[in-house]
């Protein structure tokens, strides 16, 4: 019987089989983002976003009006939010149903295998406008300017820091 022996130096394919069952997943990129399906901003759907946009069937028949929804594309956030070692990617989502308001959304996605899943999308407000944020302890924290006592709807003035948390 011939014996065999390893030298140590693994061929190219077995070396990619080796980076791939030891490198942790990538968390979900702004790309992907772009073309993901979120829950919690409707109640009785989720949206699917293709390149970056989400479009409605309008309110009304014949109407103009139509429900739409959008990745805010140059703001995401990466980190561990619910202790499982792998980083989730915060992304910002827009949402306007036709009239003057815009609400925002904060929105926790995942890899999960080789499909990018929604964790969960809580609600940021009417015209909330994002001006840092950072993830610290598991938690997510936004600095933000948003509408306070005797503000008009359309002009935001009150500085706060907003904290969410994945459960």
């Amino acid at each position: 019987s011939r014996s065999r022996s390893w030298t140590g130096r693994p061929n190219a394919s077995n070396e990619e089989t080796f980076a791939r069952m030891k490198a942790p997943e990538s968390p979900p990129t702004l790309e992907e983002a772009a073309n993901a399906s979120y829950a919690g901003i409707y109640p009785d759907k989720s949206v699917t976003l293709r390149e970056g946009r989400w479009d409605g069937e309008p309110l009304v028949p014949d109407g103009a009006s139509r429900p739409a929804v959008g990745l805010v594309q140059d703001f995401s956030l990466n980190g561990d939010l619910n202790g499982d070692g792998r980083q989730e990617t915060v992304v910002f989502l827009w949402e306007s149903s036709g009239g003057s308001g815009t609400f925002n959304y904060l929105s926790v996605l995942a890899r999960r295998g080789h499909s990018v899943v929604n964790l969960g999308t809580a609600p940021m407000g009417d015209r909330v406008q994002l001006r840092a944020g950072r993830i610290r302890g598991g938690r997510i924290e936004l600095d933000v300017v948003q509408s306070g006592p005797g503000d008009a709807a359309c002009c935001p003035g009150q500085t706060a820091t907003r904290v969410w948390s994945l459960q």
